[in-house]
């Protein structure tokens, strides 16, 4: 007899897949088009109910699935990437933070009844904010370098302190009249930091010593991550989240260690989990709680959209280098999403079992705040950025695949005009190098999930594709033109590609723009550059004296940059010529003259 249980492990394999596809097509978080499929497959329809198909296996699954999502989100809790603005990002994620929280949880506490405790418990969730839903939400309101820097590092701080401190509540909540709270509090809060650091120093003597084989780093992490978190939940229940938060944290601290060159589950299982997570918490809902919410619910949820942080983020940020529109606009983005959904899942489910009737609203409540929070800001956050005069008209920065000499070179020459540049590469010696040059780089595959998630294009509106893979270059030009438009994409020609012929050639429907004339080569450049060569800034008149030159970026007077793609260019006066000087011994090679690109000014 055919097993229906197949049938229905399919049917969420395939719901997966197309909301994923779909996010992609649509650019929205995929969390929204997860949702809203698990509750039309679940309470809707009653097509999928989970507790039915997997019977007792499913808290364990959740409760596994849930460990592995909140690890990889505290994998971006870096103190080293603090800018100049780590004041700033500071006092946000502690004063400010408090004053949200506070906000939140007193609202929660008289609006809706709940106990103070769990009250609090919704305050701190509430807080959560990932880099997974902030990057594309930035990309869409363009709020310029300064700022989504700082909300960038403001979320990657405060989304795991924030699921830590909840966790921590939760153990308060779960020790109940049966045990000392603050024996409770401090027994999970040692049981879970201590094999949290002991993991991760674990893992990082594995990395650092070469004692893994490449193929098995991700799957020694995965069984690390889930036996710290079954170790932790038997000596102490609320300890498991907590020990992977810790470790994903303490990991990400590590100096001298390429943590996302080895652990990335984001392309495969993380993904995979994610999606199945989601359309399992969505299905699980019962009808009762899909019903339109009271007033004093939307009451609620108003006070911690529209007033709670937006107030806590202009206190705190009294007397920084921001001005009060950017304060503004920073008070108004703050998109809640999977890590927030996936702690209030868990900790919710955990305090059902133990019959505390009073958390049954804290579920739909965070569902509702996620759902409010996504599709108001993705709505608003351009158009309010463009009133406040925040949004920039059009991004001028470039995205540079490779990060080896030359394009370091090409970098430093445009970041010193002030373009903002980010250079993405899998080889952790020259992204590495661009680090301590004070670029901005992404450790990681350009055209991967995980880039969509992570990699930050705030600013960047061009890419150069000048990596030593052709089919890479490629790739990633059809990737962005998609992103930035096919007249914004340009590739560097390689010596592979110059002698390929027939089936070796990379179609010409997949070829972009050609960079810095067509005829020369990367490895052509990088020779002039290493026997002497150096990219220079130079005037009109400059450029004149300096006939032999290869001419690469223009810049006008209103901080456009133009991408040279032919031989010959010559900058007008007020404007300036980037450009590689040989040697005085170095040879031309011969060029087929083209153009100039221009690219629109920020």
């Amino acid at each position: 007899m055919f097993d229906h249980t197949i049938t229905a492990l399919a049917g969420l394999a395939l719901i997966a897949v197309a909301c994923q596809w779909l996010a992609w097509r649509l650019r929205l978080p995929v969390i929204l088009l997860l949702l809203a499929a698990g509750i039309l497959a679940g309470p809707f329809s009653g097509v999928l109910q989970p507790d039915a198909l997997f019977g007792d296996l499913l808290p364990p699954l959740l409760s596994l699935a849930v460990a592995i999502v909140l690890f990889e989100g505290s994998l971006s809790f870096r103190l080293n990437d603090l800018t100049g603005l780590g004041g700033t990002v500071f006092r946000l994620v502690s004063l400010g933070a408090l004053l949200n929280g506070l906000i939140i949880a007193a609202a929660a506490h008289l609006l809706l009844g709940l106990p103070w405790l769990l009250a609090a418990l919704f305050g701190a969730i509430a807080l959560v904010s990932g880099n997974s839903e902030l990057l594309p939400l930035l990309r869409r309101a363009r709020p310029g370098a300064r700022l989504g820097t700082l909300l960038r590092q403001e979320a990657a701080l405060l989304a795991p302190l924030a699921t830590l401190i909840a966790v921590l509540l939760h153990a308060w909540l779960m020790a109940g009249d049966q045990r000392d709270p603050l024996l409770a509090f401090a027994s999970a809060l040692l049981a879970g930091g201590a094999l949290g650091i002991a993991g991760a120093y674990l893992l990082a003597l594995l990395l650092r010593n070469h004692l893994l084989p490449p193929h098995l780093v991700n799957i020694t992490t995965l069984a690390l991550v889930v036996g710290n978190y079954t170790l932790a939940s038997v000596l102490e229940q609320e300890a498991g989240l907590l020990t992977v938060i810790v470790m994903g944290m303490a990991l990400a601290n590590m100096k001298d260690l390429p943590l996302r060159e080895h652990v990335d589950f984001k392309e495969s299982l993380s993904a995979t989990l994610l999606s199945l997570l989601f359309l399992v918490v969505a299905a699980r809902l019962e009808p009762a709680q899909l019903a339109l919410p009271s007033g004093e619910i939307m009451l609620l949820l108003g006070v911690t959209l529209l007033a709670a942080r937006p107030l806590a983020v202009l206190l705190a940020t009294i007397g920084s280098p921001l001005n009060w529109r950017e304060r503004l606009l920073a008070g108004w983005l703050a998109p809640r999403g999977i890590m927030a959904t996936a702690a209030a899942a868990l900790l919710t489910a955990q305090l059902l079992d133990e019959q505390l009737t009073a958390a049954v609203p804290l579920l739909p409540l965070v569902l509702l705040l996620v759902l409010g929070s996504l599709l108001l800001q993705h709505l608003t956050a351009y158009p309010l950025g463009r009133l406040l005069g925040v949004a920039e008209a059009a991004p001028r920065g470039m995205l540079i695949v490779g990060a080896h000499g030359l394009a370091r070179a090409i970098a430093r020459a445009l970041h010193a005009q002030g373009v903002r540049v980010v250079l993405a590469d899998t080889d952790w010696e020259d992204v590495h190098q661009a680090r301590m040059d004070g670029l901005a780089t992404y450790l990681g595959h350009p055209v991967s999930e995980q880039a969509d998630r992570s990699l930050d294009l705030i600013g960047i509106g061009h890419l150069l594709a000048m990596s030593h893979r052709p089919l890479l270059n490629a790739l990633a030009c059809q990737r962005y033109s998609s992103e930035f438009g096919g007249n914004q994409v340009y590739s560097l020609l390689t010596a592979e590609e110059k002698r390929a012929t027939g089936k070796s050639a990379i179609g010409r429907h997949y070829a972009a723009t050609r960079l810095f004339g067509g005829e020369l080569t990367l490895t052509q450049l990088t020779g002039m550059l290493s026997r002497g060569g150096q990219i220079a800034t130079l005037t009109p008149g400059q450029a004149a004296q300096h006939a032999r030159h290869i001419p690469l970026f223009i810049l006008d007077e209103h901080g456009a940059v133009q991408v040279v793609t032919g031989s010959s260019a010559a900058p007008r006066e007020g404007e300036h010529l980037i450009a590689l000087l040989p040697a005085a011994e170095e040879p031309l090679p011969l060029r087929v003259d083209s153009a100039v690109t221009s690219a629109v000014p920020a």
